[in-house]
């Protein structure tokens, strides 16, 4: 198994002042979660170090992130973790040298049992506050991205689609975790509109959703807006996001167990302020999300038509 290692450099502040601008670096190893080599060693929570230079120790957290959803949580070629999730935390890791982070990319399905189950310590995969999920978990404070959900459509059919009522009669999927929001514009457009309702259909996956609306099974479906254009260069369909407004807007966070420690908490909502306040995380957001902001919350398939090279030259 290939391990990425980032080591403190404070031993070594100390033997040469040429490093000491990176002795706030902290400890980090980022390793597929889910490698037959890696579960052998993380079935369980793992220990604290022994800290060297100051006698006490030093706390591991672990982090997972998904390991399928490029360009937000993905393994590259070599295996390991990558994208947007990745980075940020990695640039949180740097400013915490109080502890030793272990990032890992592991099955979206996982990530809430492997919380419970002390496997992650720390989770970060477009987790948004549900008054549900805090009887189990409970939610840094610093918000570091934005989730803007919209409805995909075929890129020739964009025009058809300006309110929620040129959908009626149509099948549009969505995600299983709407069917019971009564604020959803989906919702609520069929409890006011129950003879000319939108069939709502709650599909997940995405191979299966393009694949429908390619054969007319489906006329739409729900995605984060950044995905027109992954979706688009992973499939080889044209997508579009329809004119019609989003159908979700909501802040992400990290999500931890409910009884974390919560100076942890406490310790990554400070380095996410200040990763944000000194445009670290928009640097990051605008490098691997096609230009935009992380908070961004504008229509983007206006922007891809101002800036079709993303369609071509994207890396993802």
């Amino acid at each position: 198994m290939k391990k990425k290692c980032i080591r403190s450099l404070l031993v070594a502040a100390l033997a040469t002042s040429a490093v000491i601008g990176c002795a706030a670096c902290g400890k980090t190893s980022v390793t597929n979660g889910d490698s037959q080599s890696n579960i052998s060693a993380k079935n369980t929570k793992p220990q604290d170090t022994e800290d060297t230079i100051s006698g006490g120790s030093v706390r591991t957290v672990v982090f997972q992130t998904a390991d399928s959803y490029a360009p937000t949580a993905y393994l590259d070629i070599d295996g390991n973790p990558a994208g947007y999730e990745v980075e940020v935390f990695q640039a949180v890791a740097d400013l915490l040298p109080q502890y030793e982070f272990v990032i890992e990319a592991v099955s979206n399905e996982n990530l809430d049992n492997n919380l419970i189950s002390r496997k992650a310590d720390v989770v970060g995969f477009k987790q948004t506050i549900e008054e549900a999920a805090l009887n189990n978990f409970a939610f840094g404070a610093e918000q570091y991205d934005t989730i803007v959900e919209r409805v995909f459509v075929l890129a020739e059919n964009a025009d058809l689609y300006h309110e929620w009522e040129d959908f009626a009669g149509k099948t549009v999927y969505a995600f299983a975790s709407s069917e019971s929001k009564d604020e959803y514009p989906l919702n609520e457009y069929n409890e006011e509109h129950p003879d000319n309702p939108i069939n709502v259909e709650y599909v997940s996956d995405p191979a299966t959703c393009v694949n429908d609306l390619v054969t007319g099974k489906a006329d739409g479906f729900t995605r984060s807006q950044p995905s027109v254009i992954s979706y688009s260069e992973r499939f080889g369909v044209q997508l579009a996001t329809a004119k019609t407004e989003a159908t979700d807007i909501d802040g992400i966070y990290y999500k931890y167990r409910k009884d974390e420690d919560a100076q942890l908490i406490a310790d990554i909502d400070a380095a996410l302020k200040t990763l944000k306040e000194n445009g670290t995380i928009n640097e990051i957001h605008n490098r691997l999300f096609y230009g935009t902001d992380w908070d961004f919350e504008g229509n983007i398939s206006e922007w891809v038509e101002e800036h079709p090279e993303y369609l071509t030259e994207s890396e993802y």
